[in-house]
């Protein structure tokens, strides 16, 4: 039996959340993965993206990695505004559905107010009144 060195064992635990369609998503990312648990697909997906992103600090300097650390943060960053953006726009596309659909109604109402105004008498005109006795 091997022995693995305390950094190279798996120890630390990351857990996050996601809403219920990132979570279908995911699912069916990791179905036609041929996977069969979310967590070795995430884990390795996590390895394959750190894996382009492995720098010996040792070598760079303090600032170089302050900015390194500052770029990373800003794409993260920019990746959760552009989702937010995407986000809002859904919404505003279901704000607006929304919007015609009251306005079909309202135009729906107006139709039958018009049609039943029709069915009145008119205002001056003499003659029994039949329609008060309601």
């Amino acid at each position: 039996m091997t022995e693995q060195r305390e950094e190279e064992r798996q120890s630390v635990r990351i857990a996050f959340y996601l809403t219920p369609t990132w979570a279908a998503r995911l699912d069916d990312a990791v179905d036609a993965a041929g996977g069969n648990h979310r967590g070795p697909w995430v884990r390795r997906l996590v390895e394959q993206t750190l894996e382009g992103t492995d720098i010996d600090r040792a070598d760079l300097s303090e600032d170089v990695v302050a900015l390194q650390l500052e770029l990373t943060e800003s794409r993260a960053e920019n990746r959760g505004l552009q989702a937010l953006v995407d986000q809002m726009r859904e919404r505003l596309g279901q704000a607006d559905a929304h919007n015609q659909d009251l306005n079909r109604r309202l135009e729906e109402a107006h139709s039958t107010v018009d049609r039943v105004t029709l069915m009145l008498p008119a205002g001056g005109e003499t003659g029994r009144r039949w329609w008060k006795i309601w």
